[in-house]
């Protein structure tokens, strides 16, 4: 083989540990920008607490449509919202535990140990504590917010059920359904200040808007119990012809709403609160259980456990509207309907384009068509003067160049933008191809247009980038960041739009600095001289799935054509590995010169040439045997190598030298 020295400068080029570094743009350089002006507001819905299918369904209030179905402990039973509207709070029989469910995305995010086959609950005015009832253990859990534990235990009668908490949040209220009597808390000290004798197995419970008065729904007794709260003494008796089960107060406090189960009358008794006498009977479904009023007081929700459905009575006509379908056995006590903050949707502006190729020729229109979401209108202006109000805009440019195009979409919550760059050139001129440089001191990566040798774009990326590899398709480009060994990252750019769209973790105290793809396009091998290893990166996922042993201080990394082994270059082991890509295993090590640097394979892969700084030599290894067949003399500090596409020539940059030598291969 030949060797040629070529006196032409090079300064310090930071692409020798990856692999290509030419690439034809895909696409369009797209950012985006965002003008949010929109408010927050509020909707009504309903949490029903499904006590056989273990789950919540969330109704719509509106609409009357279940938007969610969110799972939860075991045996719910009932549920309550915040003051706030930001949480839910499921008490769950069978796991002895409370759910508590973010409204905004409708996800349990903890879950609170509670007494034994918990029941009931409630929430302070202040949403600062929660209130639940454990049927089984004869007591009341009361759970902190801030912390989500569980700040005390307050001793109630046999059996709590239902509970309820005065206007003022200064005193609970909680029926013991096996002894007939109504426990009186005060939360302040925790402790039960009186007990109010009621019918036999009392259940569901509700205070007046006002304070003054209670509700006891008595199941066996079949009758309503009215206690004054001044007196803490019953001072009226409703009787009604079935079992009541829950009850619900308008929020204007005139009414009482109380669910009757019975073989023949399955109905919800209307109880005008101002004379305790009823003056209406709404049929509803078998076995009605839990029940709510909406904040407006213009409707009711009647959960039906038997037929696994909600109903809804209108008040003003005291007639049901709609019955939705739930989960299985909806129990569905407590206040469970409540105003949730809904965040405004904003707009989401993207767009794409016919240019597939990276351009567009100047006889061409160029078609946009809108991906934005949730928009009503859009403004496009094309960079070269003119615009366009129409979603999905046609354009031709009257000039060849580089121009950027910005779509604002926008609705009444606000606006957002995007612009991306299109290249018009002349129909026969060269298409376009680009080199990325890693700029160590700059952490950013240069783009130039190799056509016209100019600096298409600055792509800002992580601290210290060195190697640079890119897809095999062409949309992606990869980047190590070495950050010197604090924590090491790659950066992944989409070559359509230009800019970083995820980063990889590569592990702390990690100084990844070699980096190739393998020709499916499928892993990365990023060599790490601090670890003396080599991460491999899934592409689909970004993550990391392996890290396999190497010399010491790894650089170099090059994989064969057909994808099957990796050669890294051990500076300090003065060899290069030899990687099972399939297995992720070193299968050998050969011993090459001193200090090996870059590595780069003839077309074919039977060639893998190694520049050997400290040694000024290039090694020529034959990949079929993993053995060294010549050693070529260069200049000084030879770092990288490069193939010609014909391979017939190897270009090698000498730093100390500062020109290439170029070898006839």
């Amino acid at each position: 083989m030949k060797v040629t020295k070529c006196n032409q400068i090079f300064g310090k080029c930071n692409q020798i540990f990856g692999g290509k570094t030419f690439n034809k743009i895909v696409g369009i350089t797209a950012f985006v920008f965002l003008m949010l002006i929109g408010t927050a507001g509020a909707s009504t819905f309903a949490y029903i607490a499904n006590s056989e299918s273990d789950n919540i369904s969330v109704i719509d209030v509106t609409s009357n449509k279940v938007t969610a179905t969110i799972p939860v402990g075991s045996n719910p039973m009932g549920a309550v919202i915040s003051p706030d509207g930001t949480k839910v709070y499921v008490a769950n029989a069978h796991s002895n535990d409370v759910s508590i469910i973010d409204t905004a995305t409708n996800n349990v995010i903890a879950t609170v140990p509670a007494g034994s086959s918990p029941q009931g609950v409630a929430v302070s005015p202040d949403g600062k504590q929660v209130y639940v009832t454990n049927m089984a253990s004869s007591t009341l859990s009361v759970i902190d917010t801030t912390s989500n534990t569980v700040a005390g235990t307050v001793k109630t009668g046999k059996s709590p059920l239902g509970l309820a908490l005065s206007p003022d949040g200064k005193k609970l209220y909680v029926t013991n359904n096996g002894e007939k009597t109504v426990s009186v808390i005060d939360t302040a000290t925790k402790a039960v200040i009186s007990t109010v004798s009621v019918g036999r197995s009392p259940k569901g419970i509700a205070v007046t808007p006002d304070g003054t008065k209670v509700y006891v729904a008595n199941f066996d007794s079949r009758s309503i119990s009215v206690i004054d709260t001044v007196t803490n003494s019953v001072i009226d008796t409703v009787k009604v012809k079935a079992a009541p089960s829950g009850i619900a107060v308008k929020p204007e406090g005139t009414k009482a709403y109380v669910t009757n189960v019975d073989k023949y009358f399955n109905t919800v008794s209307v109880i005008d609160t101002g004379t305790n006498k009823i003056t209406a009977r709404i049929p509803v479904g078998p076995d009605p259980a839990g029940i709510a009023v909406t904040p407006d007081g213009k409707k009711v929700y009647v959960a039906l456990s038997f037929c696994n459905t909600v109903s809804v009575i209108d008040t003003a006509t005291n007639t049901v509207t709609a019955t939705m379908n739930v989960g299985k056995n909806p129990y569905a006590s407590g206040q469970f309907i409540g105003s949730i903050p809904v965040q405004p949707v904003y707009p989401s502006a993207d767009f794409k384009s016919n240019i597939t190729s990276g351009y567009i020729f100047l006889s061409e229109p160029v078609q946009f068509t809108d991906l934005s979401k949730d928009a009503t209108e859009w403004k496009w202006d094309f960079g070269d003067g003119s615009s366009s109000k129409k979603q999905n805009p046609t354009h031709a440019y009257s000039e060849t160049g580089i121009y950027t195009v910005r779509l604002t979409a926008s609705n009444s919550n606000g606006t957002d933008s995007q612009i991306s760059t299109v290249n018009v050139v002349l129909k026969g001129s060269p298409t376009p191809s680009y080199a990325y440089i890693t700029g160590l001191n700059s952490n950013t990566v240069s783009v130039f247009n190799t056509g016209n040798n100019t600096l298409a774009k600055t792509v800002p990326v992580g601290n210290d980038p060195m190697g640079v590899a890119i897809s095999p398709d062409g949309t992606r480009v990869y980047v190590t960041n070495t950050n010197y060994g604090y924590r090491g990252s790659v950066s992944v750019i989409d070559t359509a739009r230009g800019e970083v769209i995820t980063i990889v973790d590569v592990g702390n105290k990690y100084s990844p600095c070699g980096i190739a793809v393998t020709p499916d396009g499928k892993k990365l091998y990023v060599s790490d001289r601090d670890i003396n290893g080599v991460s491999v990166i899934d592409t689909s996922t970004n993550t990391v799935t392996a890290t396999v042993p190497a010399g010491i201080n790894p650089l170099g990394v090059a994989i064969t054509p057909d994808g099957r082994k990796a050669y890294v270059a051990n500076r300090y082991s003065n060899n290069v590995s030899v990687i099972d890509t399939v297995t992720n295993n070193e299968i050998a090590a050969v011993k090459v010169g001193t200090g090996p640097c870059g590595v780069s394979f003839n077309q074919d892969g039977t060639r893998l040439y190694v520049t050997n700084c400290e040694s000024n030599t290039v090694s020529v290894i034959d990949t079929a045997t993993n053995t060294v067949t010549d050693t070529l003399a260069v200049e000084k500090w030879p770092l990288g190598v490069s193939v010609s596409p014909d391979g017939t020539k190897i270009y090698v940059a000498n730093e100390r030298s500062n020109n290439v030598s170029i070898i006839d291969s």
